[in-house]
């Protein structure tokens, strides 16, 4: 099974185009996210970052795996958003009726 922290450090690495700007973004060391990655392409059996300097590019494979990585990231966060939502009511709507009492003092 394929683990979503890996998938996000993938997802980061595509849309930032390196693996430091993808560690600094999700608050990982550099290290980190290189291994996290190491160990997606051991659990995949497939080269999903071809590395060129300080830059990286994903391969076909690795292009693949980030589009669906995105969309299941998408997901993720989204029923995680809801569920909070509806737990927590930190959105949804609220009716307030205000009602004026005329007061009189004499």
């Amino acid at each position: 099974m394929l683990d979503v922290t890996r998938l996000r450090v993938l997802d980061a690495v595509a849309r930032l185009g390196s693996v430091t700007a993808a560690a600094k973004e999700l608050h990982y060391t550099q290290p980190t996210a290189s291994h996290h990655l190491a160990r997606l392409e051991a659990e995949t059996g497939a080269r999903l970052l071809q590395r060129a300097g300080r830059r990286v590019r994903l391969t076909p494979a690795g292009q693949l795996l980030a589009g669906r990585a995105a969309e299941i990231i998408g997901r993720i966060d989204a029923a995680g958003n809801e569920l909070a939502a509806h737990v927590g009511l930190t959105t949804g709507l609220v009716r307030l009726v205000l009602q004026r009492q005329l007061v009189c003092v004499w």
